[in-house]
C-alpha cells in the first residue's frame, strides 16, 4: 500500500482516531436532510415522506444507541445532570474540561432531546387530527428546531474551545487523539 492510500487509522503518525462509525454518520446527515425537507415543505406528500424518513431514522438511531459501537451507545454519552451542567458552564466560559472523544455531556443531552422531540413530532404528525393535533405536531417540530440551533451552536463552540473541526469529524469519522 502506498503512503497516499493509507487511511488515518492505518497511518499511526497522523494523530487521528476513528470515532464515528458509518451508520452514525449516514443517519446523522440523512436526518439533517430529511428534517430540512420536512421544515421547508410544510404539507403534502413530500412533507409526509420526509417525516416518515425522520421517524425511521430516529428509530434506527435509537436501536443503534443500544447495540452500536462504543461511541454510538447512549451509555457512552449520558452523564449525570451535574456533570452536564458543569461541562456546559465551563464551555460557555470558554474554559475547556477534559476532552472527550465521543459526545460531550452537553451534546449527549441535546442529542437525546432531539431524538425524543423528533419522535414526538413524527408520531403526532401521523396521528394528529384537527387543530389541536396540528398544534401539538407544530409545537414538537418547533421545539426540535430550537434544540437543533442549540446543537449547532454547541458544536461550533466546542470546535472553537477544543480547537477541532467537529463538523468535518462527523463527515469523516475521525477526530484527533
Amino acid at each position: 500500500m502506498t503512503e497516499q492510500k493509507r487511511s488515518p487509522a492505518q497511518h499511526g503518525r497522523t494523530g487521528l482516531v476513528y470515532v464515528w462509525d458509518p451508520f452514525v454518520r449516514i443517519v446523522h446527515w440523512t436526518l439533517v436532510g430529511s428534517v430540512g425537507i420536512a421544515y421547508l415543505v410544510t404539507s403534502g406528500p413530500i412533507h409526509r415522506w420526509a417525516g416518515i424518513a425522520v421517524g425511521l431514522l430516529v428509530a434506527a438511531r435509537l436501536v443503534w444507541g443500544f447495540v452500536g459501537p462504543h461511541h454510538a451507545r447512549f451509555a457512552d454519552f449520558l452523564y449525570p445532570p451535574s456533570v452536564m451542567a458543569g461541562y456546559v458552564a465551563d464551555l460557555v466560559r470558554l474554559k475547556p474540561q477534559e476532552r472527550r472523544l465521543g459526545h460531550s455531556p452537553g451534546g449527549g443531552y441535546v442529542i437525546t432531546g432531539l431524538l425524543i422531540l423528533l419522535a414526538a413530532a413524527c408520531l403526532s404528525g401521523l396521528i394528529a387530527t384537527g387543530e389541536t393535533g396540528a398544534r401539538w405536531h407544530a409545537g414538537f417540530a418547533y421545539a426540535a428546531l430550537i434544540l437543533t440551533v442549540v446543537h449547532i451552536c454547541g458544536v461550533l463552540l466546542r470546535s472553537y474551545v477544543y480547537g477541532e473541526n467537529l463538523i468535518w469529524a462527523k463527515f469523516t469519522g475521525y477526530k484527533r487523539k
